[in-house]
């Protein structure tokens, strides 16, 4: 059972919504709930309590300090007190707040329509990750940079190494592929996760060194399931200026014509915007690599504000819905709408159409009333290293999926 953090912040400027909602806290183990009438009042208690406060429930219509000033503010005091918003107001709007916290690095659990239930409360706080777990699970702190050195070493004495995370079938759960993400076990740092390395090799020739180490993991990873009769794709992460490098394609195409893996069961993800860097050049190489057999999937699409020109330009055999339109889509119409929308569009393109972000089972359970194919995501599986990921394939049963 989630341990329910106290004391919590309860802000609405109605008495009985206030009330209602402090008396759920209670209900669900808040062993203290402090009330706050008003935005205003909020920033008082915000300030005095800042040290003890473990959570904070705020309405975003009221009279003098709204529930958006009050987050704006909560960011200038450097609180980093998870907020969850309660509000009345339409899902497009309840969005938008969750996309501005998001860009302003406000500590937003999620945007709930009013009235909240015990199921809606106990699955937000679930989300909250303390912060000694979230130092533990990456092990590089923000703003390390690394050295040039550094790359050169982990590439020649082979740090980096690849996770794998499935994508199945929502009509039965069947696995058909996976993505390959990259990890990097530093020698005196742990495993850092890619997000605190790669945009650092962005810009450099490490980037392209970098996926064809990937690559070559891939591969052979691959030849060791096609002995063992697994036959599934594997999706590897482009960047832009590999697209665009001399030489670049060529090399990959030779690195898998030599592992005699079949090119079919490669699909190369590459997002909008590393098209739009240099068109020209970028559907060229496209281009050869449907020539070769290669799978190409749109990543993160709808991201962008030039998805549909490239589904028109471009030779994709696949589109990954980002996270975005997906995570809370059954519980926003115009999430929904979007994402149902996405999934005809795909299937009249004749394109697998892949799912990411999937976390929860009603997550699921609308993507396969919506005939999605595909879907990628925590609720299926976490990306895994490989041992683990052979242990998971194997397993036949996977009615929890549902």
């Amino acid at each position: 059972m989630v341990e329910f953090p106290s004391p919590v912040l309860v802000v609405d400027d109605s008495g009985v919504q206030r009330q209602y909602m402090a008396d759920l806290c209670r209900t669900l183990g808040a062993s203290e709930v402090l009330q706050a009438r008003g935005g205003a009042e909020a920033l008082e208690i915000l300030s005095t309590e800042r040290d003890r406060l473990r959570l904070v429930i705020v309405d975003l219509e009221m009279p003098d300090v709204d529930g958006v000033q009050v987050m704006q503010e909560s960011l200038q005091l450097k609180l980093e007190v998870p907020i969850i918003v309660a509000s009345s107001r339409e899902s497009s709007l309840l969005a938008s707040i969750e996309t501005m916290c998001a860009n302003l690095g406000v500590n937003l659990i999620c945007a709930l329509a009013k009235p909240l239930t015990v199921m809606q409360l106990t699955t937000a706080v679930s989300r909250i990750q303390p912060k000694s777990i979230a130092k533990k699970s990456i092990a590089e702190p923000e703003g390390h940079s690394f050295e040039p050195r550094e790359f050169s070493e982990a590439l020649m004495h082979h740090q980096f190494c690849a996770h794998f995370q499935p994508k199945v079938t929502l009509d039965s759960g069947t696995l058909k592929g996976v993505e390959v993400l990259i990890r990097w076990q530093h020698p005196r740092r742990g495993l850092v996760m890619p997000g605190h390395f790669i945009p650092a090799m962005e810009g450099t020739p490490f980037i392209h060194y970098v996926t064809f180490e990937v690559l070559d993991l891939t591969l052979a990873q691959m030849k060791d399931w096609l002995a063992r009769g697994l036959v599934i794709t594997a999706s590897i992460n482009l960047s832009a200026s590999s697209l665009a490098r001399p030489g670049f394609i060529d090399t990959l195409l030779e690195r898998i014509k030599t592992s005699k893996v079949p090119p079919s069961l490669i699909i190369c993800e590459i997002t909008e915007t590393a098209i739009m860097t240099d068109l020209g050049v970028s559907l060229g190489a496209l281009a050869r690599l449907r020539l070769h057999g290669v799978g190409l999937s749109i990543d993160d699409f709808g991201t962008g504000f030039s998805s549909m020109q490239q589904l028109s330009q471009a030779p994709f055999t696949e589109l990954k819905i980002d996270r975005a339109f997906v995570h809370g889509a059954h519980e926003r119409t115009h999430l929904r709408v979007m994402l149902e929308s996405t999934i005809e569009m795909a299937r009249r393109l004749n394109l697998n159409v892949v799912a990411e972000g999937v976390e929860t089972a009603a997550d699921w359970t609308l993507l396969r009333a919506l005939s999605c194919e595909m879907a990628q995501g925590y609720h299926i599986a976490r990306p895994m290293p490989s041992d683990t990921f052979l242990e998971w394939a194997q397993q036949t049963d996977r009615a929890h999926l549902a």
